[in-house]
């Protein structure tokens, strides 16, 4: 009894320390910003801060919308920028913040289609996630997208 007792409490000092480390990493939101000097990475384009990104992105071409880099990075935001790199998004919930996991996962998705590798007409994978959990939707396109698994 003791023993299990004990294995109980360290377990509860897991979760604890855990749920410290998540509501740490992700007390910080993401800016519009961080998703356009992530996208300009997977492009590769040179760019070592938002607003060097931004304008990378504008100079190879895409008609980035005039958004505030430090404003909390939500849906509607995510469709509009994909929208000007030629992803057609939709979302249902427009207000919802995008976190950095999702920013990884669009990334994951969505990175052959943006530096060109991706053969026409190919498939979005949806990562595995169930119907009712995909937020993000590619229009006009195979049904999937971009999914939260939480």
């Amino acid at each position: 009894m003791t023993v299990l007792k004990h294995l109980g409490m360290t377990a509860i000092a897991g979760f604890v320390c855990l749920a410290a480390l998540t509501s740490t990493s992700a007390g910080q939101p993401e800016t519009v910003g961080d998703f356009l000097l992530r996208i300009a990475h997977v492009k590769h384009l040179s760019a070592d801060n938002a607003a060097m990104a931004e304008q990378a992105l504008r100079d190879s071409g895409h008609a980035i919308p005039q958004l505030a880099l430090d404003q909390v990075l939500l849906e509607k935001d995510v469709v509009a920028i994909s929208k000007a790199l030629g992803l057609n998004l939709s979302t249902r919930t427009p207000q919802d913040r995008f976190t950095r996991a999702e920013i990884e996962r669009f990334v994951t998705v969505f990175g052959d289609h943006l530096t060109g590798k991706a053969r026409v007409g190919a498939a979005v994978d949806t990562l595995g996630a169930p119907a009712d959990d995909v937020r993000i939707r590619v229009r006009r396109a195979p049904k999937a997208v971009l999914a939260d698994p939480s």
